[in-house]
């Protein structure tokens, strides 16, 4: 019960009736028209990308609720990452 009511409470620091809660006194109209005009991560990945998986890894990374949010390991199970070989990569180490 505890964790569900600290997890409220950080929705609510953000977010008010599933609107952006900017905090008191530090959204200028300017800035609030930014945020706004703001494009969807849709709209910035390109097409290509996109049927990579890219976009659904990207959205599934994002979810805010940690709960609902995809693991590491879920994430390299995505189609985003098929035919990539692990066995390819090798480790740099800094000079």
């Amino acid at each position: 019960m505890a964790a569900k009511a600290s997890k409220h409470s950080t929705s609510s620091k953000f977010f008010r009736r599933g609107r952006l809660n900017w905090p008191a006194g530090s959204s200028s109209d300017e800035s609030v028209d930014h945020v706004r005009r703001m494009r969807s991560l849709a709209e910035m990945i390109s097409r290509e990308d996109a049927q990579s998986g890219l976009l659904e890894l990207l959205q599934l990374m994002l979810v805010l609720d940690p709960d609902n949010r995809v693991t590491a390991k879920e994430a390299l199970n995505t189609p985003f990452f098929d035919g990539f070989s692990y066995r390819n990569i090798v480790p740099r180490w800094p000079s």
